[in-house]
């Protein structure tokens, strides 16, 4: 084998969360942080590993430092699914032992709790015959360890036919 060389470029990142960035809308903070390549070369100097550094710091300092807690994707990927109308992918995400507390007064009068993939299935179809969603964007995400919190737009129109 022939030798491997490493090059290693440092770099100071500057800027402002002006546009939409993982999804998530600009929120106008500033940033600035020191990030460094690492790149591997083989014997033909060719690359065969790249690596940086600070991978999440953008996103801690725009305050979305929850994007890295993997628990926040998986609740990203299940908002996508719904938002695409697929409930059976939805619930694929889903752990056999799912709970839904949910409260709110357009859904029912009352809070009411939904244990396991068959009930929160049956959610969804209830949902689905309440209320027809014209915008539905989850706007911020929160993690913490196992529970996420999610804000959303929403716009919709209910079934006696109310624009929400």
């Amino acid at each position: 084998m022939g030798e491997e060389k490493y090059l290693l470029r440092l770099e100071r990142i500057t800027g402002t969360h002006k546009g939409s960035f993982m999804g998530i809308p600009p929120t106008g903070k500033a940033v600035k942080w020191m990030d460094a390549d690492v790149v591997q070369l083989n014997s033909v100097g060719k690359c065969f590993s790249h690596e940086i550094t600070n991978t999440g710091e953008v996103l801690v300092q725009i305050g979305q430092a929850s994007m890295l807690n993997p628990n926040t994707q998986v609740v990203m990927q299940a908002y996508e699914k719904f938002g695409k109308g697929d409930i059976p992918g939805l619930l694929a995400l889903c752990d056999d032992k799912v709970m839904f507390n949910i409260e709110d007064a357009m859904f029912d009068s009352k809070p009411r709790m939904f244990n396991g993939k068959a009930e929160v299935g049956k959610f969804f179809e209830e949902l689905g015959a309440k209320i027809r969603y014209s915008k539905f964007q989850p706007t911020r995400f929160v993690a913490d360890g196992d529970d996420v919190f999610i804000s959303v737009a929403a716009e919709y129109t209910d079934a006696a036919g109310k624009q929400k």
